[in-house]
């Protein structure tokens, strides 16, 4: 177990956080105490990713960078390799899982950020925007291999994790400005209606059957994980701490929502992470080893 740095995060760590790294019915069966799956999660110790299985076993550190950091990890569809983008490189690399190696999909000035693996493996959405640009990211697509690279659409959206809807004819995205989430046309690039109102909402991530997404909203100080069916009605809070719950995903079974969570340390400007899980029904489950990883951007290893 890795223990809590005793001075300051690293430089990486504490710009990400400052740019923001944010009962559905009677009849949801119980879930199990714990998935048997592996998880995938970025340490907030030292930027490194590791993978591990929920009950902490098989621990290791699958890349690391003495420079650099992970932002925005995607799994592909077969679980053999992880898509995400460099902290301070502003670029994509693919990690396969098995052989360590890492081969970078993007180039060039412009930042492409938050890659999105298609639910058939051959695509990759991801934000991409030229370095001196400020406002909103367009949305693109490229081959699964990095290859035309091509806009969706006209829309501008945060820089934050979407989602790819399990039938792969939808993109989850939150707009810019206003945060609210929309649904972009995964062929066309049309961008639908707002599926959120009031404070919009980040990360947003469907659910494996499609029926839900869920996603994190911030009111004040705090953010909150809430999820809604994927029309946007039935909006439901699932926590409800005074810290930062964010970047919500869901467990392959879709009976369970994992986060992480960002709370203050008793070091001014560094805050401590932690992995989190929530049933549908907004009763936490106890996991111990989630609390103890330092951990934030989690997301479950597909079967093979």
């Amino acid at each position: 177990m890795r223990p809590i740095v005793p001075h300051v995060a690293p430089t990486w760590v504490s710009a990400a956080i400052a740019l923001g790294i944010s009962a559905l019915g009677c009849g949801e069966p119980a879930a199990p105490t714990l998935p048997s799956d592996e998880l995938a999660y970025r340490s907030l110790a030292d930027g490194a990713l590791y993978l591990m299985r929920a009950d902490g076993s098989g621990r290791r550190r699958i890349w690391s960078s003495t420079d650099d950091g992970v932002m925005c990890p995607s799994w592909s569809p077969d679980g053999s390799a992880i898509a995400f983008h460099k902290f301070i490189a502003n670029q994509i690399v693919v990690l396969t899982i098995a052989t360590g190696q890492e081969h970078q999909l993007t180039s060039g000035p412009d930042q492409s950020q938050c890659p999105m693996w298609s639910p058939d493996g051959t695509r990759i959405a991801f934000f991409r925007i030229a370095a001196t640009d400020t406002q909103g990211y367009p949305l693109f697509v490229m081959g699964a291999d990095g290859t035309n690279p091509t806009r969706l659409g006209t829309g501008t959206f945060m820089a934050d994790r979407g989602s790819w809807s399990p039938d792969g004819r939808s993109i989850a995205a939150s707009r810019y400005p206003d945060n609210q989430i929309v649904l972009v046309d995964a062929v066309s690039g049309a961008t639908g209606l707002p599926l959120t109102s009031g404070s919009g909402g980040r990360g947003p991530s469907w659910s494996p059957d499609g029926r839900r997404i869920t996603f994190n909203v911030q009111e004040g100080a705090s953010e909150f994980i809430d999820v809604m069916d994927a029309d946007g009605a039935n909006v439901r809070r699932l926590t409800s701490s005074p810290f930062l719950d964010q970047y919500p995903v869901w467990t392959l079974d879709g009976r369970v929502i994992t986060f992480h969570r960002y709370q203050n340390s008793s070091i001014p400007g560094v805050l401590l992470a932690s992995l989190h899980m929530v049933r549908l029904d907004g009763t936490a489950v106890p996991w111990t080893v989630g609390d103890s990883a330092q951990g934030d951007l989690p997301i479950w290893r597909p079967h093979r």
